[in-house]
């Protein structure tokens, strides 16, 4: 019957690791304010195409879009639109002639789906970068 290896047997060595542990939290702090500026501006360029993209009458419902950076311990921004607009709900989610109204909105969530493919690219490239200029011991 074969049995289980003995733990004393097998041995494991590990090289860097201290080193590792210790530069770990000084990077990720690095790293997490560079993805805070990415994610701020890949907000601020979803804003801008959605101020394209939106109907302009009077102005006012393109002038109210605008990014909040959220206080929150990962990075987030957020993409606000028609504060104080009593119609920029039904500009969103309106009706249509004998139906419903848009399902996934008109604007805000289709211009996010859009912009996906650049949030990641643009976190991926940040972290990238940040891996590559932080000074690891050689």
């Amino acid at each position: 019957m074969a049995g289980r290896p003995s733990a004393a047997l097998v041995q494991i060595e590990t090289h860097g690791l201290e080193e590792l542990e210790r530069d770990w939290a000084p990077w990720a702090r690095r790293t997490e304010t560079a993805l805070r500026g990415s994610i701020e501006s890949a907000a601020n360029t979803s804003a801008d195409v959605l101020r394209m993209r939106v109907p302009v009458r009077t102005g006012a419902f393109r002038n109210s879009i605008r990014v909040s950076p959220v206080a929150a311990q990962i990075p987030t921004a957020q993409l606000i639109e028609g504060d104080g607009i009593e119609y920029a709900r039904w500009l969103e989610w309106g009706r249509r002639k004998r139906g419903r109204g848009a399902k996934s909105g008109r604007y805000i969530i289709p211009t996010a789906r859009r912009m996906k493919r650049l949030v990641k690219q643009k976190l991926a490239t940040t972290t990238q970068s940040e891996i590559a200029r932080y000074p690891w011991p050689k």
